[in-house]
């Protein structure tokens, strides 16, 4: 009798089990990959861990030099320089806020991307319009790094297409990102955060509203584009006349300010002349100032040219004489 090989079983459930790893798998590098399908670091993906170069300051060791991002801490990474204003003036801010919440687990790492020696350096100085505090001992409550090899600030500030600074990332209690935006605000989404009350979704409409609003403004700033090759030398030749007005105009008013130059050199001979003759006896109540309306202001027309520009400087008059005022037959007689 010929044997029969034996008979494989396949597992009806062998076939979902794997599909359904896979969507597992999936769905858990996506978190790794900060919740984004695009990569950008916004609220509500993983927050990256940090590896800082050289902490310069720490709360007197209260806090520790951390790398993993800890469950159930808060933590506010804020980016700072020390050639920036507006991250200087937020010093004092973030050390009230870093004693706000000292028993709050909250934790506020400042970093910037600077060599160490620069930022020792400034520490060592005087906080502006304070003669009895440096900025090493206005920072010394809360985390104040440097990371020259700036992978944090990629991590963070590159990863969320952040162009500015200071700039702050709010990481909550379940180690992802609730907020970003300027230090200055921080105080009501920090206390939202740590106590419970922090609406996310609302907070991510509001600011994609916000973002959106930003992108109608900026393409309004921006000069018109034409993607075609046409509408491109349409906004050069625009762009070339705009430049070309310009050089014309400053001839103008160049030319302008030369013959203004001789006109009221004129009217002070001319008034000279008849504060003279009334100290000499002329009648009461001549005028000293009567050749002031002899002189206009002249109105330079869009894309004016120099050379169409001509300009009539008023002599003074005879004693006794009001000025001639030059009409429309001397000007046709003046073409002839």
């Amino acid at each position: 009798m010929k044997s029969m090989s034996p008979c494989r079983i396949l597992s009806p459930c062998r076939i979902p089990l794997r599909r359904i790893f896979a969507v597992a798998l999936v769905t858990t590098m996506c978190a790794v990959l900060h919740a984004s399908a695009d990569g950008v670091l916004r609220p509500g993906s993983q927050a990256p861990d940090i590896d800082i170069e050289n902490w310069l300051s720490d709360g007197d060791g209260k806090f520790a030099h951390t790398t993993k991002l800890m469950p159930g801490s808060v933590y506010v990474i804020e980016f700072w320089a020390t050639w920036c204003g507006p991250c200087l003036g937020e010093m004092q801010h973030l050390s009230e806020t870093q004693e706000k919440f000292a028993d709050n687990n909250v934790q506020i790492i400042s970093i910037s991307d600077e060599p160490v020696e620069t930022v020792e350096s400034f520490l060592d100085k005087n906080v502006l319009g304070k003669d009895d505090q440096t900025y090493a001992e206005l920072t010394s409550n809360y985390c104040l790094t440097t990371d020259p090899d700036g992978s944090v600030l990629q991590d963070y500030l590159a990863a969320a297409r952040q162009t500015s600074i200071p700039c702050a990332f709010i990481v909550g209690k379940t180690g992802e990102v609730e907020w970003i935006g300027n230090p200055v605000a921080i105080d009501e989404p920090l206390q939202a955060i740590v106590d419970g009350s922090w609406d996310r979704a609302a907070y991510l409409k509001k600011r994609e509203l916000e973002m959106a609003a930003k992108q109608r403004s900026k393409k309004l700033s921006d000069p018109p584009r034409v993607a075609t090759h046409a509408g491109d030398q349409s906004v050069d030749i625009f762009r070339q006349l705009e430049a070309e007005n310009r050089r014309h105009a400053d001839a103008v008013r160049a030319i302008l300010g030369q013959a203004m130059g001789r006109a009221v050199a004129a009217e002070n001979a001319s008034a000279a002349g008849a504060a003279a003759e009334h100290h000499d006896g002329a009648p009461a109540g001549h005028d000293d100032h009567e050749h002031h309306d002899a002189v206009r202001r002249t109105t330079i027309p869009p894309f004016a040219r120099a050379r169409d520009v001509k300009v009539f400087t008023p002599q003074p008059s005879p004693k006794g004489q009001a000025p001639r005022v030059e009409t429309d037959r001397d000007r046709n007689q003046e073409k002839k």
